[in-house]
């Protein structure tokens, strides 16, 4: 019986009391391994708890760690909108996932030849994507059964003389349970060693799967331009892509975006992706953005005030003669009101923009929305554009606009220089050739 073993010594078992799982449990007790078992309660059915205390009596047997957990699958199904199935999975993985790494293990689930061929086939009745069709595996997840076949795992346990819990939804009208009891056997019968054929195309889709995301990994670190929060890339360039490596960078730019979210390969200008992904022209760009951090507000005092969210410092101070520049503003201290903000722009924001002359009276009717896109300001962008505001009032978009009614002139009494130094990468973009001062 051939098994698929990691290098490390430390196993989590994931044993449901089932037949493959009990048998995986005893075949590793054998081997020259630390193990543990841990069990979830998926509280599917009354008689679960008793699938609980089955497990942790052969644990306890063997003297192994035992881990319960109990999650409420039903309720879970219902918040995340999917199937029983599906719920059960991510509750088990999730599970698992923590638990290996609480315990610095490897955690091992029982699939089997037949379970990975039952995949294939209802992945490709389901037209999905090559990806799905070989089990997951990875550095704390490990399927030790794999090339094993469920008959004769069975079979070791009635030589062995152990028994096992069945769960009934292996009877059930469920898809798995349709292909596992109707479909795989109507093609053993075409093909005896249907099985392992099934297993070899997992494996070719494995293999072909790794260089197509090599691939991409490659052309993705060549080609992408950072943007916060996100990343921009060339739509020409993704164009000319054939379409099976596009779909691979298209899926590795969400992995880098937004870890965790699973992206399909359509995508349409302003369209919302997975993960809160937002795809949208930019010129010649494609930018995938993700959701920015909330950037705070900060309260400014006279001197050097330091804003590592959003990678800059704001020098405030006192100054004879007027300067200019994208990143300098000198204002009137007499009109300036009290408090002193450092803020990201907020829905309704207005101001009066500087137009070649200083208007005390203008009012603030031109909405910054308006002004940002006028300047040319990006849009994955503009979420992280500094707001100056004092007393209430917008004074200046950082680097972009100034407003005209609280700039200072030759003739002001008190200047006060406001001057931006950023520090790394700051998350607002470049610098801008737009006036912000006269």
């Amino acid at each position: 019986m051939k098994l698929l073993l990691p290098r490390t010594r430390r196993l989590i078992l994931a044993v449901s009391g089932g037949a493959d799982s009990m048998a995986m449990l005893s075949l590793l007790s054998e081997a020259d391994l630390e193990l543990e078992v841990a069990h979830l309660d998926h509280r599917l059915r009354p008689e679960s708890s008793e699938d609980a205390a089955f497990v942790q009596a052969e644990a306890e047997r063997l003297e192994l760690p035992f881990h319960l957990a109990r999650v409420k699958v039903r309720k879970l199904a219902r918040r995340k909108h999917t199937s029983l199935e599906s719920a059960g999975r991510l509750a088990r993985y999730r599970f698992l996932r923590r638990l290996a790494r609480r315990r610095q293990a490897v955690a091992a689930t029982a699939h089997t030849a037949d379970d990975q061929a039952e995949t294939v086939l209802m992945r490709l009745a389901e037209g999905g994507s090559p990806t799905g069709i070989w089990p997951r595996v990875g550095d704390w997840l490990v399927r030790p059964l794999l090339k094993v076949r469920r008959e004769e795992l069975r079979r070791l346990l009635t030589e062995r003389g152990l028994s096992w819990r069945e769960d009934p939804t292996n009877l059930s009208d469920l898809p798995r349970s349709r292909v596992r009891h109707t479909v795989l056997p109507a093609m053993e019968a075409l093909n005896p060693f249907a099985v392992e054929a099934l297993g070899r195309v997992a494996e070719r889709a494995r293999r072909d799967e790794r260089w197509l995301r090599w691939l991409a990994r490659g052309q993705l670190s060549r080609w992408a331009e950072p943007r916060p929060g996100g990343l921009a890339l060339p739509e020409a360039w993704l164009r000319g892509l054939a379409e099976p490596l596009r779909t691979r960078v298209y899926r590795a730019v969400l992995r880098q975006v937004a870890p965790g979210a699973r992206l399909r390969a359509s995508h349409h200008r302003g369209r919302a992706l997975p993960g809160g992904v937002v795809s949208y022209r930019e010129g010649e760009m494609l930018v995938f953005q993700g959701r920015l951090p909330p950037l705070p507000e900060v309260l400014l005092h006279p001197g050097r005030n330091e804003v590592p969210e959003w990678s800059l410092v704001l020098e405030i101070d006192p100054v004879a003669e007027l300067e200019t520049g994208p990143e300098v503003i000198c204002l009137d201290l007499d009109r300036l009101g009290q408090p002193w903000l450092l803020r990201p722009r907020r829905r309704g924001d207005a101001m009066a923009p500087y137009r070649g002359r200083v208007e005390p009276s203008a009012t603030a009717s031109t909405r910054v929305k308006e002004i940002l896109q006028k300047a040319g300001v990006p849009r994955s962008q503009r979420e992280a554009v500094p707001v100056l505001e004092c007393g209430g009032e917008i004074v200046w978009l950082a680097g972009v606009r100034a407003d005209r009614r609280f700039l200072a002139t030759p003739t002001s009494q008190r200047i006060l220089r406001f001057r931006l130094l950023r520090q790394g990468t700051a998350a607002w973009g470049g610098r801008l050739d737009t006036a912000s001062s006269p």
